[in-house]
């Protein structure tokens, strides 16, 4: 996959995003589970690395955490900055994706990397080098927090379907192709009143949990834990819905 076709294709849905992630609703939900984070961690400052239009983002600066998003895709960022205006909070934004990302002066508590962005990376040798630059950006005693879907369980399982959401006039589903070494995803957009219909396709590159665990632990970062959500409720490779990884820079790096 190349850094042109990731970034036409979350161009491509930006409009329709907010409402397929139900992101004003989600806000209020997911708030409380935030400011247990930004309190275990005791974080003031954090970069949100593949933000989308800004919904980890939010959350954190309304928690008072300094924030930088970084996206590949210009209209997701427009998204998040028009968010982050109508809500009065200060979010930096930077266009790039993760390899040429370079951010000199800057470091941070926290790390985030959610909604499964890392399974856009084409090769394992690029997932490494995206850790090891996560890595360099923490302060010493900083956390990484990784999120992606739990593909021990989808490869298992090979569900097609992942979800069907209505929002208004308009069906979102998202599926799958299984192929030897990648899936393809697709997102069906149909209006219901007119079945007027668009679909657009992406490859992922799956990633097991106890591969980005070995990543992470080559990259010098300690303590690392399995969770299944950002609770950080036990990671059950059977059951879990999402795999969530925490990581810890070492004091004396």
């Amino acid at each position: 996959m190349k850094n042109q076709d990731v970034r036409r294709f979350y161009d491509s849905i930006a409009n329709d995003y907010d409402r397929m992630i139900s992101f004003d609703k989600r806000l209020a939900l997911e708030e409380p589970r935030f400011r247990s984070l930004v309190n275990k961690y005791s974080l003031t400052s954090a970069l949100d690395a593949g933000a989308g239009s800004g919904f980890h983002s939010i959350l954190l600066a309304r928690c008072g955490v300094s924030v930088t998003a970084i996206d590949i895709s210009g209209e997701m960022l427009r998204k998040l900055r028009q968010h982050a205006q109508s809500q009065n909070l200060a979010i930096d934004t930077i266009d790039t994706d993760f390899l040429k990302m370079h951010l000199p002066g800057l470091s941070f508590d926290a790390v985030f990397c959610l909604g499964n962005s890392l399974v856009h990376l084409p090769s394992p040798v690029h997932l490494k080098k995206t850790i090891n630059k996560f890595a360099k950006l923490l302060k010493p005693g900083g956390v990484l927090i990784l999120q992606i879907l739990n593909y021990d369980k989808i490869l298992k399982q090979k569900e097609r379907v992942q979800s069907i959401k209505k929002s208004g006039d308009t069906l979102y589903i998202r599926y799958y192709e299984f192929h030897e070494k990648q899936i393809l995803f697709n997102l069906l957009t149909i209006n219901t009143e007119t079945l007027e219909h668009d679909l657009r396709s992406i490859p992922i590159r799956p990633i097991g949990n106890m591969d980005l665990r070995n990543i992470l632990i080559k990259s010098g970062l300690r303590q690392t834990r399995l969770y299944g959500d950002l609770a950080l409720t036990p990671f059950s490779r059977s059951t879990s819905h999402d795999l969530v990884i925490t990581a810890i820079k070492s004091s004396s790096r």
